[in-house]
């Protein structure tokens, strides 16, 4: 994506964030039983559950698992299509054209999701850095309002409130600004506020998107 059309992408999740109201709601919260035998059960079953490919079960057996283990669903249905991803060495990135538009986000937010998981903003933007402008229109298509406007006050740093979409560019970017007092503080607290406040909703977003658009994901 060129620089000039960063701020299409900052405007699109502004109007995501103030002007955009879902019109589907899928997800629906799922009353935790009381008991530790009900928890226990629960427990069990996502075990069970992890130890299965995406490919050892159809697409109708992992969208039953949305209302309770919407976590879960994104990455068993990128199972189902991993391997028609391959990494282009020359292009130094992972090749998607073999997917489906829906395919492709659901490939690209279940990657980010897991980076902010594992190390926070800094990891995300030294692995996947150049990917920050495609991942903002992502979050947008998956109407992800809560996480559109935290990954947004992240790339606010960076000049054209992006990282540039060439990996060396990216990483140049980077290097510059990750040492900063100031920015290190601001990604810690959006990091500390990620983990307490916004953690799962990308999951249930992407949830509500694979149902919606179950037809294009094979």
């Amino acid at each position: 994506m060129a620089p000039t059309q960063f701020a299409k992408v900052i405007g699109l999740i502004s109007v995501l964030v103030v002007g955009c109201k879902s019109t589907t709601t899928i997800i629906t919260k799922t009353m935790q039983l009381p008991g530790t035998s009900s928890n226990e059960k629960s427990e069990a079953e996502l075990l069970e559950l992890n130890k299965k490919s995406g490919n050892d079960l159809s697409m109708d057996e992992i969208l039953s698992f949305i209302p309770k283990y919407p976590g879960t669903v994104a990455l068993k249905v990128r199972e189902r299509f991993d391997e028609r991803v391959r990494y282009d060495d020359q292009k130094s990135a992972w090749d998607l054209s073999a997917l489906s538009e829906h395919e492709r986000i659901i490939w690209r937010l279940n990657k980010f999701e897991s980076e902010i998981g594992n190390g926070g903003l800094h990891q995300f933007f030294l692995n996947r850095g150049w990917e920050s402008a495609q991942i903002a229109e992502d979050l947008f298509a998956v109407e992800c309002a809560s996480v559109a406007e935290w990954f947004r006050k992240a790339t606010a740093v960076f000049p054209d409130g992006m990282l540039p979409p060439e990996p060396e560019q990216a990483h140049q970017v980077f290097f510059a600004f990750e040492d900063r007092a100031p920015i290190r503080k601001r990604w810690n607290k959006l990091d500390s506020q990620y983990y307490r406040e916004l953690e799962g909703r990308l999951s249930e977003s992407m949830a509500n998107y694979i149902l919606i658009h179950k037809d294009s994901f094979r």
